[in-house]
């Protein structure tokens, strides 16, 4: 995947993330991505993220080169709302737009 592909991929993404959460507004926004070439979608995805909540919105983004177990290139992103209550999960496999399909939490927890 070239550092293009996964930029456009992590906008589409946060796209895609932004309708699953609709019209609940979030106190905070974790964004991890998974690729040992990251840093091209992170900063799509921080870009992304600034286009679709304001600036009181708090938002963290974490790069790693590859965790364990972890197969492809993947940008899980969470909500938060100001109580601290998960608003909304969703993790995409990079390179196909789709999301990531597994059951329980995609922050390996």
């Amino acid at each position: 995947m070239t550092h293009e592909d996964q930029a456009d991929d992590g906008a589409d993404a946060v796209a895609k993330f932004r309708k699953l959460l609709g019209r609940r507004l979030p106190q905070r926004i974790q964004a991890r991505i998974d690729s040992p070439a990251g840093m091209a979608g992170l900063c799509a995805v921080e870009a992304r993220l600034a286009d679709c909540w304001a600036v009181e919105v708090s938002k963290e983004f974490v790069w790693l080169t590859r965790s364990g177990g972890a197969s492809g290139e993947r940008l899980c992103l969470r909500a938060f709302a100001a109580d601290g209550e998960m608003l909304c999960e969703a993790a995409f496999q990079l390179g196909s737009q789709e999301p990531a399909g597994e059951t329980g939490s995609p922050w390996g927890r």
